[in-house]
């Protein structure tokens, strides 16, 4: 069974980002900026891995992405 085991935030992060993100899904790697921006979906917050899901999103065509990553850059 898919999931079994696992919190809501794993399952999320799967569904939502992570494995959209692996297919090359700008939108999907920008949710998953977010979520470790923020602290979301199971994650600790973390800086450097939001950026460098923002910079993989603006390497997709994601616009807004690009200015998140820049500026975040630091």
């Amino acid at each position: 069974m898919v999931g079994l085991g696992r919190d809501s935030g794993e399952q999320a992060r799967d569904d939502i980002g992570e494995e959209g993100c692996g297919q090359d899904e700008a939108k999907s790697c920008a949710e998953l900026a977010v979520a470790h921006e923020k602290g979301r979906m199971g994650l600790n917050p973390s800086g450097s891995q939001a950026v460098a899901f923002y910079r993989k999103a603006c390497d997709l065509g994601d616009g807004g992405s690009c200015t998140n990553a820049a500026m975040r850059r630091g």
